[in-house]
């Protein structure tokens, strides 16, 4: 009678390590690079936020205008009064002029923006170029 003796097989073959790195790099190739470009999107956003935060602020500053006792007199005035202090990681580095003005977040995002007058009928509205 033969009695077989099974060694214990420890570890991992090199096909199966092969196929473990092989997965990795694979998910590795797919996730980085929408990794890496993740704060440039999330930048790009936050300006987008800050546009509305602009237009939100000229809508209710002209509103205001608009049911106070003088009514609305002109863009200028009313370009004048707008807050555009719309926090601390956004900034108007050369100024916001009655056309517009470059938006800058974080100091390192800038984009140039085109602001469109207000009339009686509608409020200005700031928008990217």
């Amino acid at each position: 009678m033969r009695i077989a003796l099974r060694k214990k097989k420890n570890g991992f073959t090199l096909i199966e390590v092969i196929a473990v790195l092989t997965l990795l790099g694979i998910v590795a190739a797919i996730a980085i690079p929408k990794y890496v470009g993740i704060q440039d999107v999330a930048n790009d956003r936050a300006v987008d936020a800050g546009i509305a935060e602009l237009n939100a602020r000229e809508m209710f500053t002209w509103a205001k205008e608009k049911v106070s006792s003088a009514g609305w007199q002109s863009d200028s005035i009313t370009h004048g009064l707008v807050d555009r202090a719309i926090g601390p990681h956004y900034a108007f580095p050369e100024g916001a002029s009655v056309t517009g003005g470059r938006l800058v977040f974080q100091e390192r995002t800038g984009v140039p923006l085109t602001r469109t007058a207000s009339t009686t009928s509608a409020s200005g509205s700031w928008t990217r170029e």
